[in-house]
């Protein structure tokens, strides 16, 4: 299996950004702080997840995609309130 590609859109984004994983349809998707704190987890659905940002500071974020192979493809996205 190839490597699961992350992409977020819109990224900077402002409240709401759609987190695409190709390749994976249903996949656990964890969002982190810079501190390395999970800050949400959402669960795609044909391979997209939309993360609603409320109630957190703007900030850097991680999105990280864990495959069944136990290798994790991490993108950075920006949040600005």
């Amino acid at each position: 299996m190839n490597a699961a590609l992350l992409r977020a859109y819109p990224n900077p984004f402002n409240s709401i950004t759609t987190i695409t994983v190709n390749g994976i349809e249903k996949a656990d998707i964890g969002i982190f702080d810079i501190t390395g704190r999970m800050v949400a987890g959402l669960k795609t659905e044909d391979g997209k997840a939309v993360w609603y940002a409320e109630g957190i500071s703007s900030g850097i974020y991680f999105a990280r995609v864990l495959k069944s192979d136990s290798k994790s493809n991490i993108i950075k996205m920006i949040y600005l309130k």
